[in-house]
């Protein structure tokens, strides 16, 4: 108890630099005091009521500095694979977050789902967003990829490759949906679910508004589309030459005057050999009224051919009533071949009739025989060996 006494004694008690009378002169008889106690205790060489002194003063300054970070702390939390609300974060790495509300900026997330506020310059790994972000991207192409089927070295602003993973159910890479019951009659007020648009000034390399590739791969089975263009219509029917169209392609475009493209469609071959079996096919219950309908009166030619086939410019395998029924106007000729370089205009099989005046009159060659008919009954005929018959009177210099 008296230990302790005098240790209380001393931290109360003014320091004093040093002892009355020194330690090392203290004798058997001698009672120190207070003051002499506490100049001769020494901690790390200094009096131990300095030290206590200096101790309190760090104590106090740890103290404020832990005030100071509570304070700048405020309601920041640190986030790993849990939920941080309404914070205003600067580069931080996050793993797993739920973000709901507030502004985030410069992130590097992973695996992040973010539900609605604002998020800048953030480099995202397998987020999750809800709730109709809006994304502004101003690229700069300053990713490099390699284009799944196209494998070259690619600047790219914004890049979405994966491989599928579910053997029984339907997989979109991108979903893009839009819904619209606004009313579109005013100029400019068209509804698209995806614009791609490109500008090709002068100087530019090739451009392509879209790029679209499908690659059927070594030992693959099934089919493959590029592009797959469905048009539902549960609204009426648009015919051709209606009020409104719907066509589930169509090309249009602008140019200035005498600046014409080149094609509407194109078929070409990379490698200059055959790639497709047929360049346009129409399979059966596609198309009602017109496999190609032609109303492009601006046209020099309805069809224009500078191929040469090894078979036939038209081939015809069908069942149709009618091969080609001309009903329009012609100025001069329904067949011209006058410019036409071929030994036999017109080739027919044994028993085939030409007709005039619908079937009035017709004319047809059997067995080496040609015969001039009407209503069924032959009228006149010539062999091969020229000897004639003639079905009623022969006049001469009469008036046919």
């Amino acid at each position: 108890m008296k230990r302790i006494a005098i240790a209380a004694a001393m931290l109360l008690t003014p320091i004093v630099a040093c002892a009355r009378v020194p330690p090392q002169n203290w004798t058997q008889n001698f009672i120190p005091s207070l003051k002499d106690w506490q100049a001769a205790l020494l901690y790390k060489g200094m009096p131990l009521s300095v030290q206590l002194d200096q101790i309190a003063v760090q104590i106090n300054d740890v103290a404020a500095q832990i005030t100071g970070i509570n304070s700048d702390i405020g309601t920041k939390v640190d986030v790993k694979n849990g939920t941080s609300a309404n914070q205003s974060l600067t580069t931080p790495t996050l793993t797993s977050p739920v973000i709901s509300g507030g502004a985030s900026t410069e992130q590097i997330l992973n695996a992040p789902t973010i539900s609605a506020g604002t998020s800048t310059g953030q480099a995202l790994t397998q987020p999750t967003i809800t709730q109709a972000p809006s994304v502004d991207i101003a690229g700069n192409q300053s990713l490099t990829v390699s284009p799944v089927g196209n494998p070259i070295s690619t600047l790219s602003s914004l890049n979405a490759q994966g491989t599928a993973t579910s053997s029984t159910g339907r997989e979109f890479l991108v979903n893009l949906g839009f819904t619209s019951s606004v009313a579109g009659s005013a100029t400019g007020a068209d509804k698209v679910v995806l614009y791609a648009g490109m500008t090709c000034n002068q100087g530019s390399g090739n451009c392509w508004a879209m790029n679209p590739l499908a690659t059927a791969g070594t030992g693959y089975t099934g089919s493959v589309q590029t592009v797959e263009a469905d048009l539902n219509n549960f609204a009426s029917d648009a015919p051709v030459g209606g009020t409104f169209f719907r066509s589930a392609l169509s090309a249009n475009g602008a140019v200035t005057s005498g600046y014409l493209n080149t094609s509407g469609l194109f078929v070409g071959s990379v490698n200059s050999v055959p790639i497709f079996h047929a360049g346009v096919l129409f399979t059966n219950n596609a198309v009602k009224d017109a496999a190609i309908w032609d109303q492009a009166s601006s046209a020099n030619y309805g069809y224009y051919n500078q191929s040469s086939h090894a078979s036939a410019l038209i081939n015809d395998t069908g069942a149709s009533p009618v091969l080609i029924n001309a009903q329009g106007t012609y100025s001069y000729s329904i067949f011209d071949t006058q410019n036409a370089t071929a030994n036999y205009l017109l080739t027919a099989k044994a028993g085939q009739l030409v007709c005039f005046d619908g079937t009035a009159m017709c004319v047809s060659s059997s067995s080496g025989k040609l015969t001039v008919q009407s209503g069924g009954a032959n009228l006149f005929s010539i062999d091969s060996s020229g000897n004639v018959v003639i079905k009623g009177t022969l006049t001469q210099s009469g008036s046919p």
